[in-house]
């Protein structure tokens, strides 16, 4: 039903592998954990116990899908701790918007933050930094654009055409010489405060983007590698292609 979307490593291999879909990557949506950018995180309550990856043992983590880039980031990791989803922890899913409010009830151990709510737990104090996604699985290219086959060979001029739009703007957001007229419509487009983007929106305390739209295939290749390694997933893809 949709000619243009974004997937994650792990969706895009389900996506070739299991749903037989013909579609290529086209653009870059963001890189977690590029040098010199955050990386989004476990937190755990501030007077949690809980000092390390070990001690999840037994505890409830939370986090967006199950089966996603982040699960899947988090069932690595902890495995390195001799943890096992399920045997060791259980795994609930939690809207990106409701963790905070999930690991202040302590209705969970340890949840799961993007770049924005982070800042905004971290501004009311009581939470604090468990472990990254970085630390799990290094670098990884989480989110990126992919197009139908089919809709790239019938629609190619128009494509073209939009990437063009589409690359002089994302130049234009992520120019510092811009930064305060782009919170502004970004304040507007979603109807909030400047504040609530001021902290990291188009800066290094945000996800890397690549300012001419490329994937990191050398990155994307390396996690999807890392799921086939870790039985995460039954075979690959090959990403160049």
């Amino acid at each position: 039903q949709l000619d243009f979307g974004v997937l994650s490593y792990t969706s895009m291999v389900a996506a070739i592998n299991n749903a037989k879909l013909d579609i290529k990557i086209v653009c870059d949506v963001a890189t977690d954990g590029h040098p010199g950018y955050i990386s989004t995180l476990w937190g755990v309550h501030g007077d949690s116990a809980i000092r390390g990856p070990a001690d999840l043992r037994g505890k409830i983590v939370a986090v967006n899908v199950i089966g996603g880039g982040i699960d899947m980031a988090l069932r690595v990791h902890l495995r390195k701790f001799g943890l096992e989803a399920k045997r060791d922890y259980n795994v609930v899913e939690v809207r990106f918007p409701a963790m905070e409010a999930f690991l202040r009830e302590k209705k969970v151990q340890a949840a799961y933050f993007l770049p924005s709510f982070w800042y905004r737990a971290q501004a009311k104090g009581g939470v604090r930094k468990l472990f990254t996604v970085a630390e799990a699985i290094g670098e990884n290219q989480l989110l990126f654009g992919v197009m139908r086959t089919e809709f790239l060979k019938q629609h190619r001029a128009v494509v073209s055409d939009f990437f063009e739009d589409y690359l002089y703007a994302l130049r234009w957001f992520l120019d510092p010489a811009h930064r305060d007229e782009a919170l502004q419509i970004t304040a507007k487009y979603s109807k909030r405060p400047v504040k609530s983007f001021a902290k990291w929106a188009f800066t290094t305390a945000g996800w890397y983007r690549n300012a001419n739209g490329i994937p990191n295939v050398k990155v994307l290749q390396a996690n999807i590698d890392l799921l086939v390694r870790e039985g995460y997933a039954k075979k690959g893809i090959s990403v160049p292609d």
